[in-house]
């Protein structure tokens, strides 16, 4: 009986070990940078390849480029310009033209891997889907990888195929996607 109670603590403990092991394993993914180049050009490449993948009722409005700074931080991401300053290295969005929809789409590449957390997380809470006058998203999500965060607000089938981009340029290499409002 002793024998068999060792055998099964020693079961228990492997399969522990096997498990905390995976999770450091998982835990170190999601520490590395898998995206290169500038935050132009990667918003570039995700937003040709949503295009190429929606059909022509769900293409991306015209769009206009938007570098990101500390006085326009909080409108186009919710940061404050005291949490963009302290947690982001640069930022670049893009957003819908003379469109009748809300579109927004924001490129952040924070300063380390836990400022990204931090900013998905400050993002998730604090940015305004309300802020066009008279229409609203219809999905907001904010995804990280690395020591970057992805801010998608737009139609579900754009945003979850600009999700879908950022995630396949990333290498899979992405935390849990935040979909932090869904419009009526």
């Amino acid at each position: 009986m002793v024998k068999q109670k060792k055998k099964y603590f020693a079961m228990l403990l492997a399969f522990s070990l096997i498990f905390l092991l995976a999770a450091c394993g998982e835990s170190e993914k999601a520490k590395s940078d898998t995206i290169e180049g500038n935050l132009s050009d990667i918003m570039n490449s995700i937003t040709q390849t949503v295009d190429a993948t929606l059909g022509d009722n769900d293409k991306l409005p015209m769009t206009g480029p938007s570098l990101i700074t500390k006085e326009n931080a909080t409108g186009m991401t919710g940061l404050s310009p005291e949490d963009f300053v302290s947690y982001v290295e640069d930022a670049y969005g893009v957003q819908g033209m003379l469109s009748t929809t809300a579109f927004e789409v924001v490129l952040i590449r924070c300063k380390s891997f836990e400022d990204a957390a931090t900013v998905k997380e400050l993002v998730a809470t604090n940015f305004d889907p309300g802020k066009w006058i008279c229409v609203r998203p219809e999905n907001c999500t904010v995804i990280d990888s690395g020591s970057y965060v992805l801010l998608a607000v737009s139609s579900t089938a754009q945003s979850e195929a600009i999700v879908t981009a950022f995630t396949d340029l990333s290498k899979d290499n992405v935390g849990e996607p935040n979909v932090f409002y869904k419009g009526e």
